[in-house]
């Protein structure tokens, strides 16, 4: 029906409308403790550049940088070329940014199971990850892992979390890591194992550890809440106030040291974010302190939050929504020179962190909310041969403008077409992104979508997606000609849209700050409802619009519901808000079930017969309705137990928010609810018809009769609380701490109905004194051949000295 045009007295009321289908999507039960189905696969879309909010940067002997995030959906570590701008992505599990080939440069590495707090490679071609709750875990050169948490070190640490690694190359040339926690220190020797530990003595803030240093004489360095300590070693150091009485330009007591320096003059600097900072110290080679206040010298903020030496010697500052500080030393003392984020074209001020190369300077721009994308990006600025910054030939990377994928991990909707493709309105930036059918991505921008992001994005059944770019006309785009569409005239000018709808008969509502713009379904003419001409109680039409299978229309906006009837006698407004005589009591979203039947989200429905709003004991059919979409239908009650990434209830969710392509693909706009566009989670798909490869996620498990001494003829029983599928034993092995496999021979020891029990016997004793781990893979099925562990199970366990066995 045309709502451009007004009815003629008694004319037919049509039903043909939106309204929900039935494919209804299930996942099996839980088994063997956690479980997933190898028939159907939940993956994540991301964008393929840089994260979103890159955190530490740490570069390799090669000059590439290694950099964790920030932001929570963004798990996993980067490794960039500052120079070239090529990305690898580095993870557990290819699902958490399944972009497909030619679009993502994948590298798997088993153990990340967590988010990456830090990572660090080292000289001797190590890479170092400290894990968030996970502890601190390192790949060796040779490919063996290991790792260092509270679960299987012989000095117990005091925590999983690490916010800092430290590299120290002693002058023997061998090289120790120094593990830093708010919660406490360990110090890594030569060999690998754990040399000191020491705990924080109070959980009172001030005792926080926040950096720590072993310098090019020995001495240690510790930076705590509390002030700077110094001493002989990691567990014996004191406040340098107490050591150095006679000193002026200490670091005052009770004030945060948070990053500490050495530089190649063996100089000493010290730095705090704190806002209480008052500047950068420096304990000089020749015993003297320094105190440098930046606020009196530049008139900029003292919160220093990193620093790096660069290959010339030259010491910068990254600070607190204050830009970059330069000091160059010289034989009168140094220079010092300011760049602030403005001045080398970039949108923060905030730098978050500094790395050095053999060519430049790497740093990390932090959050700015006042700019579209948020100023967070990494930069790469070149010295050159003297060590001068060529300002002008700065690179900038952020996750958006260098992506090929999605245009942002924004998504403010998503709508497929008949042709396989599927559109991602991106909520952050004027850019649309398009999943072809044949797996391969475009991208629309800034030429054609204005300024600002884009609120919404649907398509109709003639092959058109329509487009809302945010303070701009709407757009439309013939999906099999390839071009845009000229729409009539638009009523509006530089409407605030909150999103776009398609009803069943393809009319195209545009809901906004200034009332509903209407398109009608041949895309000739457009209708502009406002509290002016109709029975709108506001313009603010923000949560959207739904229209029944009885052709009734309900614009749900932030002062209340409204319903237009298309009756003999005309057009007919009602208004139903919280406390008003229709007794509705609900948050202003309609739904509709399966009989065309009207549900608020209090699950009150609406009696058309009395105009009332009734609350049920029974609402199945509202918790069990089905979602209509052009290439498929959608369970309201849809399980996303499994899915990667936070998805509101379907039940919940706009419409505008999720869709079905022609091949049965499921997307959701992740994190995204009704009216909030704000987690940065990309897309969440679910697949049924893809069976990706099960990844080998191994949590460390701790055996309940030990794991040190253990016997040369230690037989390990594991049981499970479903039968095990036997021909998946193979699954179960046991390998040396260098990586080579231990002879096993795995047997269903005993097993029923409530489960089984699975004995892991060697052929020949294991040696003595020998470390070793046993794997029990997440391809262990339950016996029905189907079902497997969400994840494996590591255990870490030590031989007894004893006889060594025959021939070893």
């Amino acid at each position: 029906m045309d709502f451009t045009r007004y009815p003629k007295r008694y004319a037919p009321i049509f039903i043909c409308f939106f309204i929900i289908g039935a494919l209804f999507l299930t996942l099996p039960s839980l088994v063997m403790a956690e479980t997933q189905s190898d028939q159907a696969a939940w993956y994540r879309l991301r964008t393929n550049h840089v994260p979103f909010r890159p955190a530490e940067i740490n570069p390799d002997t090669q000059g590439q940088l290694w950099m964790s995030a920030v932001e929570e959906y963004d798990p996993g570590v980067w490794r960039l070329d500052p120079e070239t701008g090529k990305v690898d992505y580095i993870t557990n599990n290819q699902k958490n940014n399944y972009l497909g080939a030619g679009f993502i440069n994948f590298i798997h590495k088993p153990y990340l199971s967590a988010e990456v707090v830090y990572v660090l490679p080292d000289s001797r071609g190590n890479t170092w990850y400290a894990l968030k709750d996970k502890g601190v875990w390192c790949e060796k050169a040779d490919g063996q892992w290991l790792s260092f948490t509270q679960a299987n070190t012989d000095q117990q640490l005091s925590t999983n979390d690490f916010q800092r690694i430290r590299l120290l190359e002693k002058n023997d040339g061998s090289l120790q890591v120094l593990l830093i926690s708010y919660d406490g220190l360990a110090l890594i020797d030569a060999s690998y194992r754990l040399a000191a530990v020491r705990p924080r003595e109070s959980s009172y803030n001030n005792y926080m550890f926040n950096d720590a240093l072993i310098d090019s004489q020995g001495r240690y360095w510790v930076g705590r809440n509390n002030g700077l300590e110094m001493g002989d070693h990691l567990l014996n150091t004191a406040n340098v106030n107490t050591l150095f009485p006679d000193q002026q330009s200490l670091p005052p007591v009770e004030t945060p040291v948070t990053g500490i320096l050495e530089d190649r003059r063996g100089n000493l600097w010290f730095i705090s974010n704190a806002y209480v900072s008052q500047g950068v110290y420096c304990y000089q080679a020749d015993g003297k302190w320094a105190h440098y206040d930046l606020r009196g010298l530049f008139s900029t903020s003292n919160q220093v939050i990193c620093l790096v030496e660069d290959k010339s010697g030259s010491i910068w500052f990254g600070l607190y929504y204050g830009g970059l500080l330069r000091y160059t030393p010289t034989e009168s003392g140094g220079n010092w020179t300011a760049y602030t984020g403005s001045s080398l074209g970039l949108q923060s001020e905030d730098i978050i962190s500094l790395a050095s190369t053999n060519k430049g300077i790497c740093f990390v721009t932090g959050y700015n909310p006042g700019v579209p994308g948020n100023g967070t990006g990494v930069h790469y600025l070149p010295l050159n041969d003297q060590g001068q910054p060529q300002t002008e030939q700065l690179i900038s990377y952020d996750y958006r403008s260098r992506s090929t994928s999605l245009a942002s991990n924004r998504i403010a909707g998503v709508a497929a077409d008949r042709q396989g493709g599927v559109w991602f309105a991106s909520y952050d930036c004027p850019s649309l992104a398009r999943l072809k059918a044949d797996g391969s991505w475009q991208q629309f921008e800034r030429v054609q979508l204005g300024e600002f992001g884009i609120v919404g994005v649907v398509a109709d059944a003639q092959d058109h997606i329509f487009i809302v770019p945010q303070r701009q006309k709407p757009l439309a785009y013939n999906v099999a000609q390839e071009e845009w569409v000229n729409l009539p005239a638009f009523p509006g000018s530089e409407v605030y849209f909150y999103g776009v709808y398609r009803d069943a008969e393809d009319g195209i509502w545009f809901y906004s700050a200034e009332g509903v713009y209407y398109l009608n379904p041949t895309h000739s003419a457009w209708r502009h409802f406002t509290q002016d001409n109709s029975g709108l109680p506001s313009d603010y039409v923000d949560y959207g619009v739904l229209v029944d299978r009885q052709q009734r229309v309900w614009l749900q906006g932030r002062y209340g519901v409204s319903l237009l009837e298309r009756t003999a006698n005309g057009e007919q407004w009602q208004s139903f808000t919280n406390g008003d005589n229709s007794g509705y009591s609900s948050g202003y979203r309609v739904y509709e079930d399966d009989q065309g039947q009207i549900w608020n989200a209090a699950k009150q429905k609406y009696n058309p017969q009395n105009g009332q709003w009734e609350t049920l004991s029974d609402s199945s059919a509202f918790d069990g309705r089905t979602l209509h979409f052009l290439n498929g239908d959608l369970a309201a009650n849809m399980d996303l137990s499994q899915a990667l990434a936070p998805v509101s209830p379907v039940s919940e969710l706009q419409e505008e928010l999720m869709t079905v392509d022609t091949r049965g693909r499921v997307y959701f706009a992740a994190g995204m609810s009704s009216g909030l566009a704000s987690v940065n989670a990309g897309v969440v798909v679910y697949d049924p018809g893809l069976q990706l490869p099960v990844e080998e996620e191994y949590e460390q498990w701790i055996g309940t009769t030990g794991t040190a001494e253990v016997p040369l003829d230690k037989e390990w029983r594991i049981r499970f609380n479903q039968p095990v599928d036997p021909t998946s034993l193979s699954y179960f092995r046991i390998q040396t701490a260098q990586g080579q496999d231990f002879a096993v021979v795995p047997e269903i020891w005993s097993g029923d109905a409530s489960g089984a029990t699975v004995v892991v016997k060697h052929q020949t004793p294991f040696a003595p004194d020998t470390g070793y781990t046993l794997f029990i893979s997440n391809n262990v099925k339950q016996r029905d051949g189907v079902k497997r562990l969400v994840h494996g199970w590591r255990l870490d366990f030590t031989t007894a000295s004893g006889p060594r066995p025959p021939g070893a």
